[in-house]
């Protein structure tokens, strides 16, 4: 253990324990590892100079130096340490570090989701990371990791949920960029020459010259300013599109709200064999529309949508609704508050804008 440690390291794997070490230590990051759960909740409530700590997920039970051990898993694992060092500690931010979600998803799409935002969704998280990347390009991760453990201004776990940045990302032609493979629209608007008395309407000009063969979904995670690009989304869907209104509003300097007017609803094709049953009970019905809050109250479930046949019923909700969970998934925040109803219009919780990035430098994720 080095003097006065400021990083965490918890890892069963002795490579991977080893490989960290080895990055930190010439990087002059002092740090103090262990193989063992219980040792590391010791630590990281005894330590008070360690700000980060580096946790692996899935912790198994080391060799014993007599015979290996089968794979047993420890008591204690990964969120298990979190959870007992940030009880104590809130001045600790925790970066998984872990090829769990990818192993346990098997290239599930929407179970590499969840599994993702089990990890991202517990206080004091700032970060993920997959092993699968440092695998890949260990030299860029590690580049990154060493330079958010030495930043001067620790991003502080004030015990709730960080809210990450969504960006529309619009793939535009490498020259646009200036060398560079991603930059925010308004920075490079301003270079090409733009006034900040022109700028809003320099952002408008653009979005409506602009053809990008591909958008896609870029999430900025608060402390680390990490982009991972997220396709879960679709460019083509009604979440994006009203994602792609909010971000077009903040570049533009305006209130970032969606209304009714913003949103244009196409209509879906039913099929004519779908009939409702005459023998449907209305009270099966009510159940299914209502359920009770805490205070015992009945309130409409999210995401149900009453007909009324005057016509004047809101399609904005349901869409609302239906992106909402979306978010939720991809560790936005509590659906609940990730985009507020009022004074007739949705108000996100989220920062937004539009991000330009060069034609074919992002890798699709295997989901």
């Amino acid at each position: 253990m080095t003097k006065d440690p400021t990083v965490l390291i918890l890892d069963d794997d002795e490579k991977w324990l080893a490989l960290h070490e080895r990055r930190l230590s010439n990087a002059g990051c002092p740090y103090c590892s262990t193989q063992l759960a219980k040792e590391a909740i010791q630590i990281g409530k005894t330590y008070s100079s360690i700000k980060f700590a580096l946790i692996d997920e899935l912790l198994f039970l080391p060799p014993d130096g007599n015979h290996q051990r089968s794979r047993q898993l420890q008591d204690w694992q990964g969120s298990d340490v979190v959870r007992e060092i940030s009880d104590r500690r809130s001045d600790v931010s925790f970066i998984f570090v872990t090829s769990a979600p990818k192993d346990l998803s098997q290239q599930d799409s929407q179970i590499l989701i969840r599994e993702e935002a089990k990890l991202r969704r517990q206080r004091g998280v700032i970060d993920l990371i997959h092993k699968q990347e440092i695998e890949e390009n260990a030299d860029a991760v590690y580049n990154w990791l060493v330079q958010l453990l030495k930043q001067p201004q620790l991003p502080a776990s004030s015990g709730e949920l960080p809210q990450p940045k969504i960006l529309i990302g619009l793939a535009v032609p490498a020259e646009v960029l200036q060398n560079g493979k991603k930059r925010r629209l308004r920075q490079c608007l301003k270079d090409a020459g733009a006034s900040g008395a022109e700028l809003n309407q320099s952002v408008s000009r653009f979005l409506e010259q602009v053809r990008p063969p591909e958008k896609i979904l870029f999430i900025e995670t608060p402390g680390s300013k990490k982009l991972d690009p997220c396709f879960g989304i679709k460019a083509n869907s009604q979440s994006f599109h009203l994602l792609e209104v909010l971000a077009q509003k903040a570049e533009q300097g305006q209130e970032t709200t969606i209304e009714e007017t913003d949103y244009h609803y196409v209509h879906r094709r039913a099929r004519d064999d779908i009939k409702l049953s005459p023998d449907l009970d209305p009270r099966e019905i009510q159940d299914f529309a209502y359920d009770l809050d805490t205070d015992g109250r009945k309130r409409r479930r999210d995401g149900v949508q009453f007909e009324a046949r005057s016509g004047k019923s809101s399609t904005l909700k349901v869409a609302i609704a239906r992106l909402r969970k979306q978010l939720a998934k991809l560790n936005l925040g509590p659906k609940s508050q990730l985009l507020q109803f009022e004074q007739n219009c949705y108000r996100p919780s989220f920062e937004t804008g539009i991000l330009l990035y060069a034609e074919g430098t992002v890798k699709r994720r295997h989901r």
